[in-house]
């Protein structure tokens, strides 16, 4: 992305020179000169550069001078310069980053190093081995246990339900038994009554 971002910059600053150019290229005829058209252009707009030559008085002759052709050179050399420049920071900053990069590489595989070591070292301490094979055995029959753990416990859960359940419902049926005998006592009490 930055690399687009500068290609980009760069053909647009040559454009931009090109331009200028051909804007300085036609001040020559005027008043305005080669190098001022040329360094409207590059310090403002092109666009705006060409107004004020258009605007500026002919003088006739189209000769550029060799005061303005050495004019030239400064600009196209700093900006040169600048290109260049931007070039190698781009370039460093690449570096830099690969090598950060590089470093947290190192880093992550120096960590997953370390914690295969602290596995295998729980893997010996639990299971007195680094086989794979033999741990795989070893943990399905560890869990195997453990499901038979709490499948014993699930059935205790159910035959404490069982009973509970069972002594509800005996309670229950004395409840019944107890409220038929008050129905019918009373039933007996309001016959003798009438």
């Amino acid at each position: 992305m930055e690399d687009t971002l500068i290609g980009i910059l760069v053909v647009s600053g040559i454009v931009w020179i090109v331009v200028a150019l051909l804007v300085g290229k036609a001040g020559a005829s005027r008043k305005f000169g080669f190098a001022g058209a040329f360094y409207a252009s590059l310090l403002l707009s092109p666009i705006l550069a060409m107004l004020f030559v258009l605007a500026s008085d002919k003088t006739g002759s189209e000769v550029i001078t060799k005061s303005d052709r050495q004019s030239i050179w400064i600009p196209l050399v700093v900006l040169g310069s600048i290109a260049i420049l931007i070039a190698i920071i781009n370039e460093v900053e690449n570096q830099a980053w690969e090598k950060e990069y590089a470093k947290q590489r190192i880093i992550e595989i120096e960590e997953k190093r370390v914690q295969d070591s602290i596995f295998q070292a729980q893997y010996i301490k639990q299971y007195g081995t680094t086989d794979i094979r033999t741990i795989e055995e070893l943990k399905d029959k560890a869990l195997r246990v453990e499901l038979a753990k709490q499948a014993a416990l699930r059935a205790k859960q159910d035959a404490i339900t069982a009973e509970l359940q069972g002594r509800a419902n005996v309670a229950k049926a004395k409840y019944e038994a107890e409220v038929a005998k008050v129905t019918a006592i009373t039933e007996r009490m309001k016959e003798a009554s009438y």
